[in-house]
């Protein structure tokens, strides 16, 4: 197989809003450390060429990442289809949920710069493709804890995919891990990568090569830093100091030179792409349109008497979060009320976000979504790239399920529509009051039904 990678800084050149958090209160005010796609070109004789590209930004909406797809495709030839663009998650970064629609003059610049800067990194990858043979070798990431609750399992598996040219020399390396990047908080105004900025450095001038990071099943992990995510404190949200930061970084440094030494568990001759189509059972049910705006109106009624506002004055978007926690600090709301309320506005923005916002991939009279997964099969490893946030659970379970190979879900890759629990975090004794689980759109059995469909398509291989 032939293989390049391309990489390009995609740095806001002003000050925007920024995503990852619901309560900051202006845009951002510099940088701190720059952002970067990075594109994985890969060619077989018996597949339809492929790019991977991972862009340092906290999500992209489902019809933001067709959007983009869309013109990638245009400017570097690789069919729309075969283009998987996954977000690191970083939290300190621009908001480009829906940037492709964006009305401000740097909303407007911003989509410009991202086009032009991952396709030249998709055609830089294409002019350097080389053949090559990948090593992997799979180690221990401790940074990461389950935020679900700290004794709870966590799953710390680190993967490297070291790319070797015919001569035996590293052509790029490709770190799988499953963790948010969430050291930097809610108070942080300056443009970052978080852990991974480091990370990354270090990598690239260890090796002298591209270091690209391909997120995993973050769903419910977090840096340790952070702990557990507690929706009754209003300060759950907030982060530690770029030193802090930085010593984050070096332990998973620690942790990645301690997996280069590894003997490599497998060498790949092949990467091969299929791309799938897969219909999940929402929360809700089914759902008339009336049932869905009387759902939206009742939120808004509570909301309302929560906050002792007009009905008509409550946020029918995320900035519904920084009104309810500036009103939880204010009035020195309890925990156990702060924690409901805010459960609620999470299962509310969630709720428009599909209903509302992306109401062309559910089919609500079946009470069902549908959207693409993208499968690359690596032999005896397959990467599945999917436009949720999986509870790392998932990869825990499908590992279980499907024996012949080792599955790698990989999260905000395509698109965005929220996080999937596994049928196992419903099990857990405080699921009613745990973010994931209620925030999610999807039925409790959803990710089962995931796993399902996913090993009907490695069949197709």
């Amino acid at each position: 197989m032939y293989i390049g990678i391309g990489k390009k800084d995609i740095t806001p050149q002003k000050p925007m809003t920024m995503m990852g958090y619901g309560d900051r209160e202006h845009p951002s005010i510099g940088v701190h450390d720059p952002l970067f796609a990075y594109a994985l070109y890969v060619e077989n004789s018996d597949n339809l060429p492929f790019c991977w590209i991972s862009v340092d930004v906290c999500i992209f909406g489902l019809d933001c990442a067709s959007a983009i797809k869309k013109e990638l495709s245009i400017k570097t030839g690789v069919n729309q289809k075969a283009i998987i663009l996954q977000a690191t998650h970083t939290h300190s970064g621009p908001d480009t949920f829906s940037i492709h629609t964006g009305t401000t003059v740097e909303e407007k610049e911003y989509y410009a710069l991202l086009i032009e800067k991952i396709s030249e990194a998709i055609n830089e990858a294409k002019e350097r493709k080389e053949k090559v043979t990948i090593e992997v070798r799979e180690g221990k990431g401790s940074i990461g804890v389950n935020r679900r609750g700290l004794s709870k399992e966590v799953d710390d598996r680190l993967f490297l995919f070291t790319l070797l040219k015919t001569n035996n020399t590293p052509l790029a390396t490709i770190m799988y891990y499953s963790c948010h990047l969430t050291t930097l908080g809610v108070e942080n105004y300056l443009i970052s990568a978080d852990w991974l900025a480091d990370v990354r450095n270090w990598g690239e001038k260890e090796y002298n090569i591209p270091f690209m990071f391909i997120q995993g099943a973050e769903g419910n992990v977090d840096p340790y830093t952070r702990g557990v995510l507690d929706m009754g404190d209003p300060d759950q949200a907030k982060g530690v100091s770029f030193e802090v930061m930085n010593t984050i970084s070096n332990q998973l440094i620690g942790d990645l030179v301690e997996t280069y030494k590894r003997a490599p568990l497998q060498l790949l001759t092949r990467a091969k792409l299929k791309r799938i189509e897969v219909t999940l059972p929402l929360r809700y049910g089914k759902l008339t349109q009336s049932q869905v705006e009387q759902k939206i109106d009742d939120w808004k009624q509570s909301f309302a008497q929560f906050l002792h506002i007009p009905k008509n004055e409550v946020a029918i978007d995320g900035s519904i979060n920084e009104v309810i926690k500036k009103y939880i600090v204010k009035n020195k709301i309890s925990a156990k009320e702060a924690a409901y309320y805010v459960a609620e506005q999470f299962a509310y923005t969630q709720f428009m976000w599909a209903y509302i916002d992306n109401k062309e991939h559910i089919d609500a009279d079946l009470g069902t979504m549908t959207f693409p997964v993208s499968i690359v099969d690596l032999e005896k490893i397959a990467l599945c790239a999917v436009p949720v946030e999986p509870l790392m659970t998932l990869n825990l379970v499908a590992n279980k399920t499907i024996k012949e190979k080792n599955i790698l879900f990989c999260g905000l890759s395509d698109g965005y529509v929220g996080y999937l629990p596994h049928s196992e975090n419903y099990e857990e004794g405080d699921s009613p009051m745990l973010y994931e689980t209620v925030s999610t759109i999807f039925a409790s059995h959803a990710a089962d039904e995931l796993i399902e469909q996913v090993t009907k398509g490695l069949q197709l291989f």
